[in-house]
């Protein structure tokens, strides 16, 4: 496993892949990382189970979700009630109504 890609295909820093291999490999450190990282200068891989103690943690995280970006908004109290009020005739959610709304924008 080339370990500087796998950081950057799952967007994980050293932090992180140095904590999920200690749950497991205690004694795994940011100096060991570093001589994985570079196995042409160390001869230094990860076993096996460092390996699938990775990619298990990885796929817990990925998301299962087709649209990767959330908004968080604050809005008075006249907006938000014109917002759900809007909803509530469209029967919408707040989300498909945002959507609809970004949409008219792109249009402009």
């Amino acid at each position: 496993m080339d370990i500087k890609r796998f950081r950057k295909k799952y967007h994980l820093s050293n932090a992180d892949i140095v904590r999920v291999i200690q749950y497991k490999y205690p004694r795994f450190c940011k100096y060991a990382l570093c001589m994985v990282s570079n196995p042409k200068g160390y001869g230094v891989q990860l076993t096996p189970g460092a390996e699938d103690t990775l990619m298990t943690a990885v796929d817990k995280k990925k998301p299962n979700r087709k649209k990767n970006h959330q908004l968080t908004v604050r809005v008075d109290d006249e907006l938000y009630c014109v917002l759900m009020r809007y909803c509530e005739t469209e029967n919408m959610t707040v989300q498909d109504a945002l959507e609809l709304l970004i949409k008219l924008l792109r249009v402009r």
